[in-house]
């Protein structure tokens, strides 16, 4: 087996991209949480009846600690991070947790189960 990087210089003549890529011996895997992460969000989304609010209701946020089974079903409860401040948060809160229990089971990446059997997304209306 060849071990050496990969060229292309018999398509691309003397000049190689320079930027590093998967494949090579020095680059790093891609970070696919960002992909699951966001399936994983969309498809709450799709079941969440958020609450309205006034003011506090400009950044709530709502984290939760996951566990999935290789099926997209919960293994357990979802287990809430903090405890919130304001009657408005605590609602925010509850609402996500419903919409998690309500959306499942998820259809998520089996390629990646060993990333998302065990997460924390955040729920966030903050603006990024």
């Amino acid at each position: 087996m060849d071990k050496r990087d990969p060229s292309r210089q018999a398509i691309t003549g003397d000049t190689l991209n320079s930027n590093a890529a998967l494949g090579l011996s020095k680059g790093k895997a891609a970070d696919n949480s960002a992909t699951w992460g966001t399936m994983f969000q969309s498809q709450v989304e799709r079941c969440w009846k958020k609450p309205f609010g006034g003011i506090e209701s400009q950044n709530p946020e709502a984290v939760f600690e996951i566990k999935l089974k290789r099926d997209g079903t919960l293994e357990g409860a979802p287990i809430p991070e903090g405890s919130p401040s304001t009657p408005y948060l605590r609602v925010y809160q509850e609402s996500a947790l419903r919409a998690i229990i309500e959306c499942q089971p998820y259809n998520l990446p089996a390629a990646f189960f060993d990333e998302w059997k065990y997460f924390s997304p955040v729920f966030t209306e903050r603006k990024t």
